[in-house]
């Protein structure tokens, strides 16, 4: 690829008058020459802040990037919260209506701390009734299931 790029370089110098010469040094010569008797200070101010401006950017480009899909999981976490905040009113919704019992529990209990206090223990003191095993129900319908708790003999 090197020795490519030498050959068509040397073309228009080693055969300025063929064809591919006069072409090459049209193509490499001339044309960069006249564009050159163009340039101004100014397209040269503009090129180099061109320059730098892009190099800003392309340094930028990733926390830009950061800032996008920050800017995405904002978007995640307030959806994820309104609908905590509309859950949460429902529940609120059900507290503000037991709330006039719950006040008049309070007064009762501060008002007469003795009754209060004669229901919890009477609540304590019952005994609980024992819960009686039962066998589990035939599924199959035939009728001669085994006897329960003969699994384990």
């Amino acid at each position: 690829m090197f020795i490519s790029l030498c050959a068509a370089l040397a073309m228009p110098l080693l055969f300025p008058r063929t064809p591919v010469g006069v072409w090459f040094k049209r193509l490499l010569v001339d044309r960069p020459a006249a564009f050159l008797a163009r340039v101004t200070f100014i397209k040269v101010l503009l090129l180099l802040v061109m320059v730098v401006a892009s190099i800003a950017f392309i340094q930028a480009f990733p926390a830009e990037l950061a800032w996008l899909a920050a800017a995405d999981v904002a978007t995640y976490v307030e959806i994820v919260a309104a609908i905590g905040l509309a859950a949460a009113g429902v529940r609120i919704r059900g507290f503000r209506l037991q709330l006039p019992s719950l006040a008049a529990r309070l007064r009762q209990w501060i008002t007469q701390p003795g009754r209060a206090f004669e229901a919890i223990g009477r609540a304590r003191s019952q005994p609980r009734r024992a819960r009686v095993p039962r066998p589990p129900r035939a599924d199959d319908g035939d009728g001669d299931a085994l006897e329960w708790g003969l699994a384990f003999a």
